[in-house]
């Protein structure tokens, strides 16, 4: 599966069933282009209903999750981010299970 977002191609591996415990797959993060903004895509859930998004801006521990968004698609463009931090994303997937588990973070800095 090919998406083109804001003029970059970015490929997602395959379509994937996912069951209440099953997070999605291969979460990736890309600079966006512009600054202060992150590319995410990750594999589409065929029975999915939405996705939730979480970042935390902080590395410290123990993480402070916040909710970015509830999501249609399988990828997203987070905005007004500061420039040169670092940020942790991670989804889950709500299907007529419930919610998954949540994906493995992925880091990434904004540009």
């Amino acid at each position: 599966m090919r998406r083109l977002i804001q003029g970059k191609t970015i490929t997602g591996r395959h379509l994937k069933k996912t069951t209440e415990s099953t997070p999605p797959a291969f979460l990736s993060a890309a600079e966006g282009d512009k600054k202060g903004e992150i590319h995410l895509i990750w594999d589409s859930c065929i029975n999915a209903n939405s996705y939730l998004l979480q970042k935390c801006s902080s590395l410290k521990k123990p993480l402070k999750w916040k909710h970015e968004d509830i999501i249609n698609s399988n990828y997203y463009t987070v905005t007004n981010l500061k420039s040169n931090k670092n940020y942790l994303f991670r989804i889950a997937v709500i299907t007529r299970f419930g919610k998954s588990k949540w994906s493995p973070p992925v880091k990434k800095k904004a540009p």
